[in-house]
């Protein structure tokens, strides 16, 4: 968060009221004129004239509003073509998950374009946010980063890299919801595989046995699919 801190709320017969220049959102969050600098950047963005929504964005003091007007200053560019500016502006965004999501809408419009080359490195690049993520132990927001990875094989890579280092149930339910939005099978089942090797490993064979139902086809049939759960038991 930004050191510049807004007014200190107010409190008048036991009940919390805006303090002077800023507004409550969300129930109970009171923001200052970063409010209006973000909504002021994006309003330029939207009009085509970057250079003043980045100078607005630079003169807000709170991380995660400075991180949100930059990421519609870099959407806007990338719908524009510009994506190599698009992508400097993203490197700059301090929120992980918002900047591998900028990151992600940027690679897919080289995408759409046939612009293949230069979506990878991109793409590539959200990945390595995914992992680490990992190293830093915020598997969710690893999996949710994984999540916007526009690219089959190397979302189902990325899951395999996180699938060891998950314990709960929600990390675990989560990384499988990601691994069935590969649209790819063979990667799909990929992912899924290590996530069937990850519960065989915490002791959640009825899990794993689920799991293998719906991708019996890439071990061989059902039969196989249990010799596969069977071995990959940790050795007594």
């Amino acid at each position: 968060m930004g050191t510049n801190r807004p007014p200190a709320p107010i409190v008048q017969e036991g009940v919390i009221q805006c303090a002077p220049n800023t507004v409550k959102i969300n129930g109970g969050s009171f923001i200052g004129n970063d409010w209006n600098l973000a909504e002021r950047a994006a309003n330029y963005a939207s009009a085509g004239e970057y250079n003043q929504a980045l100078d607005t964005a630079e003169t807000i003091t709170d991380e995660w509003f400075k991180a949100k007007a930059l990421e519609i200053i870099a959407t806007n560019l990338t719908v524009t073509g510009k994506t190599e500016q698009a992508v400097q502006i993203a490197e700059t965004i301090t929120d992980e998950w918002l900047k591998a999501k900028v990151l992600a809408v940027i690679a897919l419009e080289l995408a759409a374009a046939s612009e293949y080359d230069p979506a990878l490195p991109i793409i590539e690049r959200v990945q390595a946010i995914a992992l680490n993520l990992t190293d830093a132990g915020e598997y969710t927001q690893a999996l949710t980063v994984t999540r916007t990875i526009p690219h089959d094989s190397i979302r189902s890579n990325t899951i395999a890299a996180i699938a060891p280092y998950l314990t709960t149930a929600t990390e675990y339910e989560q990384a499988i919801q990601v691994a069935n939005t590969i649209t790819n099978y063979e990667q799909k089942a990929k992912a899924l595989d290590a996530m069937v090797r990850r519960l065989v490993a915490i002791g959640e064979q009825k899990r794993a046995v689920q799991i293998t139902e719906t991708i019996q086809l890439y071990y061989g049939g059902k039969d196989k699919a249990m010799t596969a759960i069977e071995r990959y038991k940790p050795s007594p």
